[in-house]
């Protein structure tokens, strides 16, 4: 199966279409505007859906351009023992991330986003793009791997900074065993209605 999202509302789950062939997928985002449970203004270390969020603050500049949508974004901030990341409970079934991702000079410089995978291979990387204006969807980086998504650690560009992230999501294929299982529960229900 095969689940064509489009990102929703304060929930942050994904709802799509299915069609045969192919693992069902489901995308989570987080918007970071207090619609998530302990996720508000302020909030540094927290959780998501599986994903983990660690030395960064949410918060509002006051500028709409650091924004994609709502109040306020997730800040990574860089530390003496290291720079903010990302990781996710299920790496193996991690397979796309998306995010808005943009630096102002008056407020954080340009940042770097390093994929790894669950041995710490670098993936690949996206860059923090200049502000444009508010929600503009040149904005938006993503990222896919087959292999699937551990972690992401954001790094400085430019000596300080590590850029601003609004509206973040993430892709996750559930393992083939739990499709099998559902599919074998539905068939099960069938024949008791016969």
């Amino acid at each position: 199966m095969h689940c064509t999202g489009m990102m929703g509302g304060a929930a942050g789950a994904v709802l799509g279409v299915m069609t045969a062939g192919s693992v069902a997928q489901v995308t989570h985002t987080v918007f970071f505007d207090g619609d998530e449970p302990g996720i508000g203004p302020g909030a540094s270390d927290f959780s998501f859906q599986g994903a983990n969020f660690f030395m960064g603050q949410v918060h509002n500049f006051g500028t709409p351009a650091l924004r994609a949508s709502g109040e306020f974004g997730w800040m990574p901030q860089a530390g003496f023992v290291g720079n903010a990341f990302i990781t996710f409970d299920e790496p193996e079934l991690v397979t796309e991330v998306r995010f808005f991702y943009v630096h102002d000079f008056d407020f954080t410089g340009p940042g770097a986003a390093i994929f790894l995978d669950s041995d710490g291979n670098e993936l690949g990387s996206v860059f923090s793009s200049d502000t444009t204006f508010p929600g503009d969807p040149a904005n938006f980086v993503s990222f896919s791997s087959d292999a699937g998504i551990a972690r992401i650690e954001f790094r400085e560009q430019a000596g300080f900074g590590l850029g601003y992230i609004d509206d973040f999501s993430f892709t996750v294929v559930p393992a083939p065993g739990a499709f099998a299982l559902l599919a074998m529960s539905g068939l099960a229900v069938g024949r008791r209605r016969r």
